[in-house]
């Protein structure tokens, strides 16, 4: 492999190393060791870790669209229970104005 393309590797390597959620000495401990591993490991690793990337970015994007939808849920839910409690007021006052009309009603007899 030339000194090109292997120092591109490496610079991918350290990137997505750095993004990566895994451990901080497991980390350390396989760039330590990148000058000793054969080209499949490496091209393994960087395979794995573009991988892990795409998944994690994935479920980040399901968990944003999910807690998008409860909050969407909960403002319906927070609209009916407001109307279902103004509906609740307005009989309620609709009942006391009938009182008070049968009330003045009784006072002119």
């Amino acid at each position: 492999m030339n000194e090109i393309i292997q120092k591109e590797l490496q610079e991918k390597l350290g990137q997505l190393l750095a993004e990566s959620p895994l451990a901080e000495e497991l980390k350390k401990t396989i760039l330590d060791g990148m000058d000793k591993l054969p080209e499949y490991l490496i091209f393994d690793l960087l395979d794995a870790l573009e991988k892990e990337k795409i998944e994690l970015e994935r479920i980040a994007e399901e968990i944003g669209a999910y807690l998008e939808q409860q909050d969407g849920d909960w403002l319906k839910l927070e609209e009916k229970q407001q109307e279902a409690a103004n509906n609740i007021v307005d009989q309620e006052l609709q009942k006391i104005e009938d009182e008070v009309g049968l009330e003045e009603a009784r006072e002119t007899l």
